[in-house]
């Protein structure tokens, strides 16, 4: 098995077990088997051999191959288009989870109620369960600005009193699967005022 297709099969164990983490154990639904649909399209294709052989239709040997190619160029295609679409849903969860996570963060010295410590614990619980699938989110607050990161600066702020260039604010996490970047940071930059 393929390292891209090992890095698929653990994003969509993860896409299962998210959307169905929300519900209790006895109406979740099991997450889709890929290897169970492969299985099936080759079968299908097997059957579509076996029907042309059923009504005695002469087929040579090259369009029954490019047939079965076809098909299997078809379900590819189809995968990758599913696998995108998951790609493209777990940034906005990841990036989700991490500006809640920033909503619900506990300041140092202030004691929580139990409201805060429970939203806490679940965000928290649900953030270790993205990491745990290969997934980072990097926030780039109060660190140093180097204009060779890979970064979209959405605007600097001249600042006084600072002697170099500093982030200030993360308005969207960069995203890695797998080391693998998926979404790159949107920053604020605070830079030091021009006299």
């Amino acid at each position: 098995m393929s390292k891209r297709n090992r890095h698929k099969k653990s994003v969509n164990k993860l896409m299962g077990s998210i959307r169905q983490s929300v519900y209790p154990p006895e109406v979740r639904i099991a997450s889709p088997d890929f290897e169970k649909d492969r299985t099936s399209i080759i079968r299908l294709v097997e059957d579509l051999i076996q029907s042309l052989k059923a009504k005695k239709v002469t087929v040579s040997a090259d369009e029954k191959t490019a047939q079965i190619i076809k098909a299997q160029s078809d379900a590819l295609q189809k995968l990758e288009k599913d696998y995108q679409q998951q790609i493209r849903l777990m940034v906005e969860v990841c990036t989700g989870l991490w500006r809640i996570e920033q909503n619900v963060k506990i300041p140092p010295g202030v004691e929580p109620n139990d409201k805060q410590r429970r939203a806490n614990r679940h965000v928290n619980s649900l953030l270790d369960k993205v990491r745990e699938s290969g997934f980072t989110i990097k926030d780039h607050t109060n660190e140093p600005y180097d204009s060779g990161m890979n970064l979209n600066v959405v605007a600097f702020d001249p600042r006084p009193g600072i002697s170099h260039e500093v982030i200030v604010e993360t308005i969207k996490p960069t995203i890695h699967v797998n080391d693998h970047l998926i979404q790159i940071g949107e920053v604020i930059v605070a830079s030091p005022e021009k006299n």
